[in-house]
Order: C-alpha cells, then sequence, then structure tokens
C-alpha cells in the first residue's frame, strides 16, 4: 500500500508539473484556462475559480488543461488563436520546461540532503548496501531486500565486521554449504538473517556513503546533471526508435505504469533521496518523451505550429484533429501493449 501511495503522489508531481507549466504560461499570455484536471475518468473534487475548473479525477494517471480556442480557430478575445504563433509555441513547450525544472530542482535537493555515491571500502559513514536480490536465491528465501545495509557475519565463534567487500565475499565463498547469520540495517531497526552460501547466496552490493555538497556547488552539479541525463535520455529515445525499426529487442525493455509501479518500490526501498532521484529522472523522460514530433504530444504540436509560421497560415484544422485523434489512439494502444508486458514479466 505504501508504494502504491508513493507511486500516486510521484506521479501526481510530475503531471501536476507538466500540466501547471500550461496552465501558467496560457494565463500570463492572456490566454482563457477552461480546465485543469489532475488523472482521468469521473471527477473526486472540484472547484471553480474565475474561468477555470479545477478537478481531481478517479484515475491517476496522467491529466490534461483545456485552453480555450485550442481545438478550433476562434481569435476572439482570450483564446489561444488569437496569439501569434511564437507565442502559442511558448504556452505548448511549457510542460516540458516545467518538467525539466523540477528535475533540476529535486536533484539540487539531494546534492543537499545528500546523494548516496559508491565509495572505497572503509570510507568515512559507508556502508555495504546491498542493490539487488537475485530470485530464488539464498538470499531472498532468508528475507534479505534491496537496500538492506550489511553489518556483519558470523559462523559460530567467527565474526566478521562488514567493511571490506572483498572479505564479506570470501566470508560467504569459505562458508559454501554451511549456514551463517548476516547481521543487517534495514531502515533504522537492525535484524539478522540465516543463509547458507551455495556457494554464493545471490546479491549484488556495494560500498555507499552519503554525501552533500555546499549550497552553490549543488545548484552547478544539479545543472550539469541535469543536462548530462537530458542527453542521456535523448540517446536512449534515439536508440528505442532505431530498435525498433531494426526489429530489435530494446522495446521489450520498456516499462508502462505497472514497470514504474515496481521501481518505485525498489527505489522506495533504498530511502527517500532515491525516489527523490528517480522522479527527478522520470520528470525529464517524461519532457524528453513530450518533444517527440508525434501527434499528440507538445512535440507534434510544436511541428505543426512550426508549419503554420512557415507557410504563414493556419493548419487545416480537420487534417489537426484527426491526426491529433489518431495519434491519442495510437499512443492509447501503445500503452496497453507495455502494460500487457509488464504484467508478464511480473507474473
Amino acid at each position: 500500500m505504501a508504494t502504491f501511495i508513493i507511486f500516486v503522489l510521484v506521479l501526481g508531481v510530475l503531471v501536476f508539473t507538466h500540466e501547471f507549466g500550461h496552465f501558467i504560461c496560457a494565463k500570463k499570455a492572456g490566454v482563457k484556462v477552461e480546465k485543469f484536471a489532475i488523472g482521468f475518468g469521473p471527477s473526486v473534487f472540484s472547484f471553480r475559480k474565475d474561468e477555470t475548473l479545477y478537478t481531481l479525477n478517479l484515475v491517476p494517471f496522467g491529466g490534461y488543461v483545456k485552453i480555450f480556442g485550442e481545438e478550433g480557430r476562434e481569435k476572439v478575445a482570450g483564446s489561444f488563436n488569437s496569439k501569434p504563433a511564437c507565442i502559442r509555441a511558448l504556452i505548448v513547450a511549457a510542460g516540458v520546461f516545467f518538467n525539466f525544472l523540477l528535475a533540476f530542482f529535486l536533484l539540487f535537493l539531494v546534492n543537499m540532503i545528500g546523494a548516496p555515491v559508491p565509495v572505497g571500502d572503509g570510507a568515512l559513514n559507508s556502508r555495504i548496501t546491498i542493490l539487488e536480490v537475485q530470485p530464488n536465491s539464498p538470499a531472498q528465501k532468508a528475507g534479505l531486500e534491496a537496500g538492506d545495509k550489511i553489518l556483519s557475519l558470523s559462523f559460530g565463534e567467527e565474526v566478521l565486521d562488514a567493511v571490506v567487500i572483498a572479505d564479506v565475499q570470501n566470508f560467504i565463498s569459505s562458508h559454501s554449504g554451511q549456514e551463517i547469520v548476516l547481521k543487517y540495517l534495514r531502515g533504522q531497526e537492525t535484524f539478522s538473517a540465516r543463509v547458507t552460501p551455495d556457494p554464493i547466496i545471490g546479491i549484488a552490493m556495494d560500498n555507499i556513503a552519503i554525501v552533500s555538497m555546499s549550497f552553490f556547488k549543488a545548484i552547478w552539479e544539479s545543472f550539469k546533471e541535469t543536462i548530462f541525463l537530458t542527453g542521456f535520455m535523448v540517446k536512449m529515445f534515439g536508440f528505442l526508435i532505431a530498435d525498433i525499426f531494426r526489429g530489435g529487442e530494446m522495446v521489450n525493455q520498456v516499462s508502462g505504469p505497472v514497470g514504474v509501479f515496481g521501481i518505485v518500490g525498489k527505489m522506495a526501498a533504498f530511502g527517500f533521496v532515491y525516489i527523490l532521484r528517480f522522479t527527478a529522472l522520470f520528470s525529464i523522460n517524461l519532457a524528453v518523451l513530450n518533444l517527440i514530433p508525434f501527434p499528440a504530444l507538445d512535440g507534434g504540436h510544436l511541428i505543426l505550429l512550426a508549419i503554420e509560421a512557415i507557410k504563414r497560415s493556419p493548419v487545416n484544422q480537420k487534417f489537426v484533429n484527426i491526426v491529433n485523434t489518431a495519434g491519442f489512439a495510437a499512443l492509447i494502444i501503445l500503452m496497453i501493449l507495455v502494460t500487457y508486458k509488464d504484467i508478464v514479466r511480473l507474473l
């Protein structure tokens, strides 16, 4: 239940930030916003202020801003199409910009609070942390989870403090087939697990320490990280699109809401800072995805505005509506397929 609540909050923050970008830019440009909705389906809570209806809907996946005149050709005062193409482009792009801004802010918080980073053995305030537990391994059967911090291992009177990873690995392999006691920290509580190596216990681990930065260094490093992650995400989308045309397997690794839910659960096991970092990465992912020049996405809308600016006349509205409807339908079908694959992988 806790993972579901975190998942909804993460998704809600991302969607709210994106739609708020469209909303505030439209308002500042003097364009009327008829509706600001978080989620889809029946309304759970709503209120009206000025000309805008604010509503929280039942299904928490997504949201939208309904801007007056966006779907037609009304050029009356306060309509979307009464504004120059450059202003409309800014309104369309504002959601993406706010997602980048959110990512930068979250990375800044992470760097100020203290980011978990791999360090050398014996580094100050470091802990050997379990990064992954293999399915059906001795570690999983003993109840160990990703995020657990190993404190010590023992066999009878023989005790090893977990400081050096190589020593931990040697201790485990040297007691193959023998039950050892592994003491670990989960959250703020200490636990013990009895595990029998075979000759390994099936974990990936690293020495992790929390490193915080000064205010100005955190700003600079967060800016650089936002740029780096954006470039990385653009490359990944490029590889994915190329892989689709090649008939490769990369598309099978794409995750939908169910897959993201699983990732959020894993991040929650490591702690709050990991959730913040994941949300920042997800926000950049959402921004880059929306910039793809595909109908129904912000990138597709920007392409149409560019065409309008070049030909100096509006693109046929009937054509725009057909293209956007087809694009939206394609996205829904893709989401259903990705969700199906997520469920199959989960099962």
